[in-house]
C-alpha cells in the first residue's frame, strides 16, 4: 500500500505529452504525468504501472490494488506565486509514476512534479490517442548502450521543460528553474543534463541511487547536486565532486536495496512487513530532499544508519 502525501494540500494528478522530436529510429514522444498541489479532492488515479499499461493494451484492464492518494484533473491550487518545477526521471524499465509516494509528498508540499517516460528505455508506454511504444532491454546491455541511452534521457529532460510552456496553466508555473529527480539511471541523466545545461534553467539535481555511468566532458552548468544512496561505491561520486567543487551532497543511507529507492520501499515484501521501517525511510528520504530544495541543514557527505 503507498502512503497519503504527508503535505496539507490534496494531490492532483495529470498526464500530457510532447510534440514528435528527434531523428531517424528515435523520433519520441514524451508522455509525463503531473503531480500538483490541490485543495480538491474527486477520481482517485490508477497505480499505472508497467504491468497495468500492458493489460490496458490487451483489453483486459487490471487493477492492482494500489491506493495512490492522487486525485484525476482536480484545479491546481491557487497561489498568488508561481509554483517551483521538480522534473522527475525513471530508472532504466521503470515507469513515470515508481516514485509515487515521493511525488505525491513533494506536490502535498506545494511543489508541481512532471514524472516523464522515457519511450527507450521504459518496456511500455501509452499515448492520448491510444497508441503504445514498446522498448526491450538488450539482452547483455553495455555500457555503450547505457550511456546512448543517457544522451537520450537529456534530451528527453530537455524537451520536456521546452513544452511545458504549452501547458494550459503554464502561467502558473516557474518555467526559467527547475530542479531534476531521478531514480537509478534516471539519476544518472538528471546529473548529465544538469551538468550540460547552456540555459542555466537548473538550480538542484536529486539523484535517488544512481550508478554514474556518463558525465559531460565539458561541464557548462553548476547545479546543486544531491545523491541519496546506498547500494554502490562511493568513489565516483566524490571524483565529481572534486571536479564539481563543493555542490555536491552524498547521502548514505544502509540496510536498502536498489528497489527501495522507489515506490517499492513500500510494495516489496520487506515494506509490507515492516510499515514503521518504511515509513521512518519515507520520512527521512521526503525531509532530507526537502532541506537540500530549500538549501537547509546542508552537508558535504553525511553516512547515515
Amino acid at each position: 500500500m503507498l502512503r497519503k502525501p504527508i503535505g496539507n494540500y490534496y494531490v492532483g494528478i495529470t498526464r500530457y505529452q510532447t510534440k514528435a522530436f528527434g531523428k531517424e529510429e528515435n523520433i519520441r514522444k514524451i508522455p509525463y504525468t503531473i503531480y500538483y498541489p490541490s485543495n480538491e479532492t474527486g477520481e482517485e488515479a490508477p497505480y499505472v504501472n508497467v504491468d497495468y499499461i500492458y493489460s490496458k493494451k490487451e483489453g483486459k484492464l487490471r487493477d492492482n490494488g494500489v491506493h495512490t492518494f492522487c486525485y484525476r484533473n482536480v484545479p491546481l491550487l491557487p497561489s498568488e506565486n508561481k509554483y517551483k518545477v521538480i522534473i522527475f526521471s525513471h530508472g532504466l524499465n521503470g515507469y513515470e509514476m515508481e516514485c509515487t509516494v515521493l511525488c505525491a509528498d513533494l506536490a502535498s508540499l506545494g511543489y508541481v512534479v512532471v514524472a516523464i517516460g522515457h519511450p527507450v528505455g521504459s518496456p511500455i508506454l501509452s499515448y492520448e490517442d491510444g497508441s503504445f511504444s514498446e522498448w526491450q532491454q538488450p539482452e547483455a546491455i553495455s555500457k555503450t548502450q547505457l550511456i546512448e541511452l543517457l544522451l537520450l534521457w537529456k534530451e528527453d529532460f530537455e524537451r520536456v521543460m521546452d513544452q511545458l510552456e504549452e501547458l494550459p496553466f503554464a502561467n502558473q508555473l516557474r518555467l526559467t528553474e527547475f530542479d531534476l529527480l531521478g531514480m537509478s539511471l534516471g539519476g544518472n541523466a538528471a546529473i548529465l543534463a544538469g551538468l550540460s545545461d547552456t540555459k542555466n534553467r537548473i538550480e538542484h539535481v536529486i539523484n535517488l541511487d544512481g550508478r554514474l555511468f556518463l558525465l559531460p566532458e565539458i561541464i557548462t552548468h553548476q547545479p546543486e547536486i544531491m545523491t541519496y544512496c546506498g547500494r554502490f561505491s562511493i568513489l565516483a561520486y566524490q571524483k565529481l565532486q572534486n571536479i564539481h567543487y563543493q555542490k555536491l551532497q552524498i547521502m548514505i543511507r544502509k540496510g536498502l536495496t536498489h528497489y527501495h529507492f522507489s515506490d517499492g520501499l513500500f510494495l516489496s515484501e520487506k515494506g509490507k512487513e515492516n510499515p514503521d521501517w518504511a515509513d521512518r525511510e519515507r520520512m527521512n528520504r521526503i525531509l532530507t530532499i526537502k532541506n537540500f530544495l530549500e538549501k537547509r541543514n546542508r552537508k558535504k557527505i553525511s553516512n547515515l544508519e
